[in-house]
């Protein structure tokens, strides 16, 4: 069950890291990296539409995207991105980074719901 799981999660996982550059295919290089693609709204708003959805496997779904945006913003707070309409090095980095720890967190807590497993203890 890990592994099927894991294979149906690629594809969204994909799909979560590459949608932040999409602003540059509707908007433009200039507009490269403007807070509302280098955001979790996209994935904020998947949460959202789907909150009452118990599906296990629409839960992974979700959750693989949620990690793969997630990721994305991360990588892009150590690569000292520059977030366009964001003043300062310093407020990229924590918009980056609040909006990334928070895709990683909340797709955790979305698909734990759903599979019942929601300690956060490891196990002796």
């Amino acid at each position: 069950k890990l592994i099927s799981m894991f294979l149906v999660s690629l594809i969204p996982c994909y799909l979560g890291t590459v949608v932040s550059d999409l602003d540059i295919s509707l908007l433009g290089i200039g507009s490269h990296r403007n807070p509302v693609f280098h955001s979790g709204i996209a994935f904020f708003l998947l949460l959202l539409i789907l909150r009452q959805r118990q599906s296990v496997f629409l839960a992974t779904l979700v959750a693989a995207f949620g990690v793969g945006l997630g990721s994305h913003l991360i990588w892009d707070l150590f690569d000292k991105a520059d977030v366009r309409w964001i003043p300062g090095g310093a407020l990229d980095r924590l918009w980056l980074g609040v909006n990334g720890l928070l895709c990683l967190i909340l797709a955790k807590q979305f698909l734990s719901k759903r599979t019942g497993k929601t300690s956060t203890k490891m196990e002796k």
